[in-house]
């Protein structure tokens, strides 16, 4: 099966199983009964196989409906052998294909998250999508897992919309973060995906590259972009510091504290007794910070020792 369609139909089920709690709410206090529980995905076995996907498919799509149906109030028909009661409507006839499926099944899971989450239908228009950022709720790190989806789509479909606008680049910067320290890969796909649409410009899309491989664990990669970032005149000389601080870090990343140090101490050694401009004393002061921890993790080791 492709890795989007076993994407989806995990998300899927775990949204299944998000509605089979409230169901089991509903339950306790009288109220009708669900449809049945959708069945856990299939074993790999079947993983090659067209005609089963299209199986689960459309059992997912019926269990959806008949679950979409029941939140929205209109699944409690009390007679079982209503055929409405499971039965989903057929994919649209210019959209047969199993990708449009999915496509669909992702979006009805998306709406049924919302409206557990009590966060309300997905905004269409821009407009609509700015009014919906600015919502103090969805901002920070704060946040539970549904109003994180949402503020990740909601940034996608910004971009989608106005690929073109001047905040784009902010708002791809955002949505590249967000997903950085929990799936690096994500945000690196992310970057091949809208590099060329949004026109970033060469140093912002070096960096956001060079900081993916770097916390997805590839730090020799990452290295070398840092090095030519570093060692490019073309950038000013904040975006070189920059560089060369985060050259700097990916020898921590890798435990070669020796070559960290080194880089550090250079970085600091040319600003000493000089007044930088604040973004290259922040830097400065960080790589200050970075010595004293490593020098706080060589102690610590050295009486773990005796």
């Amino acid at each position: 099966m492709p890795a989007r369609a076993a994407t989806l139909l995990a998300l899927a089920a775990l949204a299944l199983a998000a509605v089979a709690l409230t169901f089991a709410l509903a339950a306790s206090r009288g109220d009708p009964a669900p449809p049945p529980a959708a069945p856990p995905p299939a074993d790999s076995t079947d993983s090659g196989d067209a005609s089963a996907l299209d199986r689960r498919l459309t059992a997912l799509e019926r269990q959806l409906a008949a679950l979409d149906r029941y939140v929205r109030g209109l699944g409690t028909a009390s007679s079982a052998d209503d055929p409405d009661r499971v039965a989903a409507p057929p994919p649209a006839a210019d959209a047969p294909d199993t990708a449009a499926r999915l496509a669909a099944v992702e979006a009805t899971v998306a709406a049924m998250r919302s409206e557990l989450s009590a966060l309300g239908p997905m905004p269409e228009t821009l407009t609509g999508i700015v009014k919906a950022l600015a919502d103090k709720n969805l901002q920070g790190y704060g946040v539970t897992a549904e109003q994180r989806q949402r503020r990740r789509e909601l940034w996608r479909k910004f971009l989608e919309l106005a690929p073109d606008d001047p905040g784009a680049v902010d708002v791809f910067t955002k949505l590249f973060n967000d997903y950085l320290g929990s799936d690096s890969r994500q945000s690196l796909a992310l970057l091949d995906e809208w590099e060329t649409k949004l026109q970033l410009p060469a140093h912002d899309a070096a960096m956001l590259r060079a900081n993916g491989l770097l916390q997805s664990g590839q730090s020799d990669a990452a290295r070398e972009i840092y090095a030519a970032m570093r060692d490019d005149g073309r950038n000013s000389e904040a975006e070189r510091v920059a560089a060369h601080f985060w050259h700097a870090h990916s020898w921590k990343r890798q435990g070669r504290y020796d070559e960290a140090r080194r880089e550090f101490e250079i970085l600091i050694a040319r600003y000493a007794g000089r007044e930088p401009e604040p973004a290259i004393a922040s830097l400065v002061r960080g790589a200050r910070a970075q010595i004293e921890e490593m020098d706080r993790w060589a102690k610590q080791a050295a009486e773990q020792k005796r």
